[in-house]
């Protein structure tokens, strides 16, 4: 099953979509399919521990190997990410 991608409405150049985790078990395949909708960037939220823990440990070599560029912002559950820095 392929993942379901959510568009963001913005005023700003580009394109934003929001998306459950990508599949551990699925990781290339639910990546790959990311990447033929035009996706050239995944930003993951999970904090490092978080990520391992569903299967996600992978995703930055296997975006890389995808040609996708990887970014880290971890928040922590029920937290907000620092304006500041996400901004970054």
């Amino acid at each position: 099953m392929k993942p379901s991608v959510y568009p963001v409405d913005l005023d700003a150049p580009g394109r934003l979509f929001l998306m459950p985790k990508p599949s551990g078990e699925w990781l290339r395949d639910d990546l790959a399919h990311l990447a033929t909708l035009g996706v050239c960037v995944v930003v993951s939220l999970l904090e490092p521990d978080e990520a391992r823990e569903l299967g996600l440990g992978d995703e930055r070599p296997v975006c890389a190997d995808l040609g996708l560029t990887f970014l880290a912002a971890p928040i922590p559950d029920r937290g907000l990410p620092e304006a500041d820095a996400f901004a970054a």
